[in-house]
């Protein structure tokens, strides 16, 4: 079962990426995402969490209380209760490519 998030959730949250990070072909690399560093997600005050870049689309890892996840399937929205977005287990995470809101 796969799930999304919902996509208005990507409009709350700007995006800073040093300009000095050099991504390249991350494909053919393979190293940790964990490397490939990462800057904080913004809800226009507070930091809400951390987003990677990983070539063209970004990897979010958001610490939210709650999350609302949409499921594929049956298109229901169902809330998750996580105190971070690793704390998602056992189920498989779609996350679509979001717009750059705001690059550095």
């Amino acid at each position: 079962m796969y799930y999304s998030t919902d996509p208005s959730i990507w409009d709350k949250i700007s995006v800073e990426i040093p300009k000095k990070i050099k991504i390249g072909n991350l494909n053919s690399v393979g190293f940790p995402v964990a490397n490939i560093g990462c800057k904080s997600c913004w809800n226009g005050t507070n930091v809400i969490g951390k987003i990677y870049r990983l070539s063209d689309c970004y990897l979010p890892y958001l610490r939210l209380n709650e999350l609302r996840l949409k499921n594929s399937d049956t298109g229901e929205l169902e809330d998750e209760s996580k105190t971070g977005w690793d704390g998602v287990h056992m189920k498989k995470m779609y996350i679509s490519k979001i717009q750059e809101i705001q690059m550095v």
